[in-house]
């Protein structure tokens, strides 16, 4: 069960993993990263940590797979991330709001996934009827 604890949600802008993106700007993203131009790299950077609705789908742990839907084989989209960390590096960092020292803003929720990764859904907006995939990275 998760532990209770304060949602705060906030709007961030975030881009897909460097295999999604269009072989151009991957190879200028790829000639960045080796140059040190981002902090860390480029998931590290424009990839939001943690739980989150929507966005893009970190896929460090498999490279990039495949998920279409069952029944239309079409694109699906991410719908919802449950993580088992808040923990980014760089730009991505959680802070304490309520002064609590026992609150951990890395794992506010205690909620672990799999070997302390995340479950991602995925749903198909052409199929709404159809249920959703899981992948767990």
């Amino acid at each position: 069960m998760p532990r209770p604890c304060r949602l705060h949600p906030e709007r961030v802008v975030e881009y897909p993993y460097p295999q999604e993106l269009p072989a151009g700007l991957r190879t200028l993203v790829d000639e960045k990263d080796e140059e040190g131009e981002y902090d860390d790299d480029y998931v590290d950077t424009f990839m939001a940590p943690g739980w989150k609705v929507g966005g893009y789908a970190d896929w460090s742990l498999t490279d990039l797979r495949p998920t279409p839907c069952p029944r239309c084989a079409g694109p699906t989209t991410l719908a919802l991330v449950i993580a088992s960390s808040e923990r980014g590096t760089g730009r991505w960092q959680p802070t304490r709001t309520d002064g609590d020292p026992d609150d951990d803003p890395y794992e506010p929720t205690g909620v672990v996934v799999g070997r302390h990764g995340a479950l991602r859904v995925f749903v198909c907006l052409s199929c709404p009827d159809v249920p959703f995939l899981l992948d767990q990275q």
